[in-house]
């Protein structure tokens, strides 16, 4: 599997060219990050032609942008100076030029530097020159590709210094006659536009980009990260013991502490509280132990059910107005996705002019993340939450504005930003058996335990934390131990020893070296906490030369003309999505090209004033963006059919419509027609209308129910799922709180919709998850709201919720007794599948009796990911409690 550099790189070169090696670099004489990599063409005739492309990163992204290219010609050299140094050389303007460059990664340096003697080596033997290169006998494919790549090609010209016949023209329309401070941008007459609003933005803000070095510099910051599970211990460790762990003497400018289970889980504790005497305990000994308030100050203190995460900065940059936009957000990913048993807690921060995340998490076991890699892990949920972001103050720690030419917005998800720290009990596991993990702990083989340890081997495979870096560990498995003692789990179960509590790292802009990783011996919980120690460079902008950058490149747009009109082409004019699945996403792709000589900037509108809006199940991938002139980029269309769209899908035409608007500033306008031609599913559906269907939803259109005035006392898709429960899964442990398989969830919904029958091999937490989705997705709950108002009055008394209860439609009493009768019967075999009335109250007085306030409008579109428990569109609530008194009163009863 190719790694993130290799997918980055092959993004931006065209497909008809191949990436050989890959390595990251920094320049020997400046430390802003560099990518370096042999490219190559795949068709026969010209393989041998291999050309050294150095890529440079976007200021506030991922993407990487070509920044020059050396065709590797006979003069090409490499040499290894030791220490990860190495310098290339070849000739410029007849004398030789020499590039240092450092790698980090000296692992990877030594094959690196083998393809490019090998490609050296095919290049004297097939005598590639300058000359060849200017007469077009070798490497044309690169001035045939590359020809409009930002820089690149400019590059490639003052290399091999020759009077190539023709005038290339750049993407932005300018070449630079020089570099640096003195760089002159003059214009291509080819390309003349006039650019106004997001546009010109755009514009200044890519030719920012090429010339970053010019108004930025790297300043050093050091971060302390530690963690602990500390088990629900009764109150913090000593102060002693804290200083053994957080450090006596911290010269750190950040400090995080990420705290797992500061609280006991149990079912009072499941719904998310923010504070409790547990956190307000440990802030005030951390604070102690490192000195707040005379040497640390601290940003956030946060708790979320069981994890606490705490930041602190040195005063004195907090005075110098060093840090700013500090935000917090939580999320959980526990019991049934929402309920923060498990979850994280993010803190973002601009420090200097970068963005650093610290993620602090519990995630659960790893069996689970191992088995979920598909996309509905708790690691992928989480690292694509988003951050709420700031309204944008571009006002910079010197007090300088320069939001007009350097925009500063907060990154809107956690890999947005440009260090991201993520650490805590990980919860992986390694792939042995106890004795044979004793063995090799006693042995002293780390490196073979490391290399079965499971986060380390999804990790290789490509399945998490893809371009994150971890140390191997030099210390024992932090897990699981006997509180109070130095002996690995002596309990009945006897787990394995682990690394569950890690510290990870990626960097993606700047520099960060790790100067320490280590674990502590304090022993009051099962596990033994960790820290690490690193040492960063992250940017801080000059204001004043940014500010003489920025008019030099607004200037040079002072000269354009009004003369040419943006212009945009569409391959397609309709789409069609057939036979879309509830909860199942489709996508189709377009290409959309701009046909003029200028610049456009697009937009897609979708008309949110409609009742049946597009927002509900259509998300387009990008939505907006900017196409520089001969540009072409695919546009993903994804159709997604969630519960409220398919509340609005009635009758035999199962069809959802829309017409798109793809505006073009200053330009034509286009119309796509998106046509979703959806299977019939009894999800979304009422139960009213449910239960006039005696035939199975998918076949309402072949058997006309419903005219007959006869209906069924019970829905049968209630039936039928609650009845594979009650065969399949009575005694199936904690049944409504795992999680359901996605594709044995599709299973079960088309049996429900096609009325086939169910395969022995479903398991019972799927039909439990299943039945779940079907009660969410009713249009009105089956407790209805003026029901449920009158009993939550009433919730302390059993007799009158009851009699409140007894007058709801015959329909909805119906479901409600049917599925009492089902939980009742589930409780009395509690002792195998370990649920409680608490418990099932808390799940289904969600389920039965949600609120009118609760927005059922955001089914997101653009989710890949498939809903296995309770619906992600609900959020606890803390006046759910009267509701859960209400269920016990039913479940608890004898009547």
């Amino acid at each position: 599997m190719k790694t993130t550099l290799e997918d980055r790189v092959h993004k931006i070169i065209s497909s008809e060219d191949s990436c050989r090696a890959i390595i990251e670099v920094r320049k020997t004489k400046n430390s802003h990050p560099r990518v370096i990599a042999v490219i190559c063409p795949l068709d026969s005739t010209s393989h041998t032609e291999c050309a050294l492309f150095t890529f440079k990163s976007r200021v506030f992204s991922s993407k990487l942008m070509i920044r020059n290219i050396v065709p590797i010609l006979m003069d090409f050299k490499a040499e290894l100076l030791g220490d990860g140094q190495f310098e290339i050389s070849f000739q410029k303007k007849n004398k030789l030029k020499k590039v240092g460059y450092v790698c980090q990664d000296v692992a990877f340096l030594g094959s690196f530097l083998q393809t490019l003697l090998n490609a050296q080596q095919i290049a004297s033997s097939c005598k590639f020159d300058t000359l060849s290169v200017a007469t077009g006998k070798s490497h044309a494919w690169v001035l045939a590709r590359y020809s409009e790549e930002d820089q690149a090609i400019k590059h490639v010209y003052n290399i091999i210094q020759m009077n190539v016949t023709g005038k290339l023209s750049t993407q932005d329309g300018f070449s630079r006659t020089a570099s640096g401070a003195n760089a002159q941008l003059s214009i291509d007459p080819i390309i003349v536009s006039f650019l106004t609003g997001a546009a010109r933005s755009e514009w200044i803000h890519r030719q920012l980009m090429q010339r970053e070095d010019e108004f930025t510099e790297l300043r050093p910051v050091s971060v302390k990260i530690c963690s602990w599970n500390v088990g629900a211990v009764q109150g913090p460790v000593s102060a002693s013991q804290l200083q053994q762990w957080l450090g006596k003497d911290n010269d750190c400018d950040l400090i995080s502490v990420g705290l797992q289970e500061v609280v006991k889980l149990n079912t009072n504790a499941l719904m998310v509280k923010e504070s409790s005497s547990e956190s307000r305990a440990w802030l005030e000994a951390i604070s102690s132990a490192i000195g707040v308030p005379d040497k640390y100050m601290v940003l956030v203190s946060r708790q979320y059910v069981g994890i606490y995460h705490f930041l602190a900065a040195r005063r004195e940059l907090l005075v110098n107005g060093v840090i700013r936009d500090v935000q917090c957000k939580a999320a959980g990913c526990g019991i049934l996705g929402q309920f923060g048993n498990k979850g994280a807690i993010s803190i973002r921060a601009t420090v200097y002019n970068s963005g650093i995340c610290f993620v602090c998490s519990h995630l659960a076991a790893g069996k689970t993340q191992v088995a979920a890699e598909s996309g509905g892990s708790d690691l992928h949920q989480l690292s694509s939450s988003s951050l709420s972001s700031n309204d944008g103050s571009s006002i910079g720690p010197d007090g300088g504005n320069y939001s007009e030419y350097y925009p500063t917005d907060v990154p809107a998800t956690i890999e947005g930003h440009d260090i991201i720290f993520w650490y805590g009990d990980l919860n992986y596991r390694i792939e042995a058996g106890r004795q044979r993990v004793l063995e090799l702990i006693q042995g002293g083989s780390l490196e073979e335990l490391y290399n079965l340890d499971q986060l380390f081997q999804q990790r290789m495979e490509g399945n998490v934390f893809l371009g994150y870096k971890e140390t191997r560990p030099n210390f024992l498995p932090t897990y699981k131990y006997d509180a109070g003692t130095d002996d690995y789990d002596t309990s009945e179960k006897q787990r394995a020893p682990a690394w569950c509590d890690r510290i990870l790292w990626n960097c993606k802009r700047g520099s960060c070296k790790q100067e320490h990783y280590a674990r502590h011996e304090l022993t009051a919980s099962d596990h033994r906490p960790v820290s690490a120690k690193f040492n960063l460079e992250v940017t801080r902008v000059l204001t004043d030369k940014l500010s003489q950058v920025g008019e030099q490149v607004s200037r040079s747009l002072d000269h354009m003309d009004n003369q040419c009109t943006p212009n945009v082409e569409l391959d397609i004019k309709s789409i069609n999505f057939y036979d879309v699945h509830y909860r199942c996403t489709q996508k189709q792709s377009a290409m959309l090209r701009n046909t003029g000589q200028v610049f456009v900037h697009y937009r897609f509108i979708l008309d949110f004033l409609k009742e049946n809006s597009a927002k509900r199940w259509l998300s387009i991938e990008p939505r907006y963006g900017l196409l520089m002139p001969g540009e072409s980029r695919s546009i993903t269309f994804k159709v997604r059919v969630g519960d409220e769209a398919a509340r609005v899908l009635r009758g035999i035409k199962q069809e959802l419509q829309e017409t798109l608007v793809l505006q073009v500033e200053g330009g034509n306008t286009l119309f796509v027609s998106i046509t979703a031609r959806c299977l019939a599913t009894a999800y979304g559906r009422g139960l009213d209308e449910l239960v006039t269907h005696r035939y199975p939803i998918r076949y309402s259109g072949i058997h006309v129910d419903g005219k007959s005035g006869k209906v069924m006392p019970l829905p049968k898709e209630v039936w039928r799922l609650a009845g594979a429960i009650f065969e399949r899964g009575l005694k199936d442990d904690n049944i409504f709180l795992k999680y359901g398989e996605p594709k044995e969830l599709l299973e079960i919904r088309e049996c429900v919709d096609t009325g086939a029958p169910f395969a022995d091999h479903l398991a019972p937490a799927s039909f439990a998850a299943a039945l779940i989705q079907l009660l969410r997705s009713l249009p009105n709950p089956v407790i209805p709201p003026e029901v449920r108002v009158e009993c939550v009055k009433q919730h302390q008394s059993k007799e009158r919720c009851f009699r409140i209860l007894s007058q709801m439609p015959p329909i909805n009493l119906s479901v409600l007794v049917y599925l009492v009768s089902l939980l009742r019967e589930l409780l009395k075999h509690r002792e195998e599948n370990k649920l409680s009335p608490e418990t099932l109250a808390l799940i289904f007085s969600a389920v039965l009796m949600y609120p009118e306030t609760v927005d059922l409008s955001v089914d997101d579109p653009s989710s890949e990911g498939e809903l296995m428990t309770i619906s992600d569109d609900i959020e606890p609530r803390a006046d759910l409690t009267k509701e859960q008194a209400i269920l016990l009163h039913l479940l608890r009863s004898d009547g």
